[in-house]
């Protein structure tokens, strides 16, 4: 501190008056490299900028206390010799930064619908669900990969086949199952870190499956897949080299989220049924909870 620069009240200008004041910035100082060591191993509760600012002011009001309006010059030698010898013990780095790497991952699940539509829907009836989904990115560019369950029933009587070439006829409402996948392309839109919007194209595959006592009938599906995902995200946390969850390695740290992405799927499925080959669109909706991550670097400037 500067003694002609330091003061707006002219009395107030006095070596002592410095040096107790200069004791007050160091004890400040000492605060913000322990709770900046906190930050940067990534260890800091929620609580640790309130309790820097409780220490602080705790230890401002114990050396006024114990200086005395007078002015203590021997208690006021004995904070400066303390406070400096902690301040020597305690390393002085610069405040953490972390950089935003462009590649990115995350992982979905929940529940979801199956709503088949025209020729489909003929055959079967909608049904719920579970989506697992991985997906991959690199700066706005997202790669996913779908994997669903649906259970359904059948909308009409229909025959499934032996390897023999005999019918079995099965009855309306006979439950079947649905399990599939789509591997689509995104593009990233409308990003600002908590919402985001995602319109993908890919290609969906899948079998729907019938069993009774008899035999076990399967319809292999496979088409274009449209889709659009919304993301929300209520939870951002930087993990530190060491401590990422999903980028794994000695180096890696990362900036973790939580979010929930409402995503909506209409695909186009052709089947060989028993009078011939049946196509149409499918509607599928999934709400999910997904952990994701996007690697960073920690630096100090």
């Amino acid at each position: 501190m500067v003694l002609t620069e330091s003061w707006a009240a002219e009395g107030a200008r006095t070596a002592t008056a410095l040096r107790c004041n200069q004791v007050l910035f160091d004890l400040a100082e000492l605060e913000r490299r322990q709770l900046t060591a906190l930050l940067v191993a990534v260890t800091a509760p929620k609580s640790a900028v309130a309790t820097a600012e409780s220490n602080y002011s705790n230890a401002a009001l114990t050396l006024r206390t114990a200086i005395a309006e007078g002015f203590d010059t021997a208690v006021l030698a004995l904070w400066e010799r303390t406070t400096a010898e902690r301040l020597a013990t305690t390393e002085a780095d610069d405040m953490p930064n972390y950089e935003l790497r462009p590649w990115s991952t995350a992982i979905l699940l929940g529940p979801a619908m199956w709503e088949p539509m025209g020729d489909v829907r003929a055959d079967f009836k909608g049904g719920f669900g579970v989506d697992l989904c991985i997906e991959f990115g690199y700066k706005s560019h997202i790669l996913s990969i779908e994997s669903m369950l649906f259970t359904s029933a059948l909308a009409q009587p229909i025959a499934i086949f032996d390897n023999n070439g005999l019918g079995h006829p099965v009855a309306q409402g006979h439950a079947s199952n649905f399990n599939g996948g789509i591997i689509s392309y995104g593009f990233r839109l409308a990003d600002n870190g908590k919402t985001s919007f995602t319109p993908m194209l890919g290609w969906s595959w899948g079998t729907q499956t019938v069993v009774t006592d008899d035999i076990i009938g399967q319809f292999n599906t496979n088409g274009v897949a449209l889709g659009l995902a919304y993301r929300l995200c209520f939870s951002r946390r930087y993990r530190a080299p060491g401590k990422s969850w999903l980028f794994l390695g000695r180096d890696a740290s990362e900036l973790t989220r939580w979010s929930v992405d409402l995503r909506a799927f209409a695909t186009h499925q052709s089947y060989k049924a028993v009078d011939g080959n049946v196509g149409g669109w499918t509607i599928q909706l999934a709400l999910t909870l997904g952990l994701g991550a996007r690697s960073t670097r920690l630096s100090t400037p």
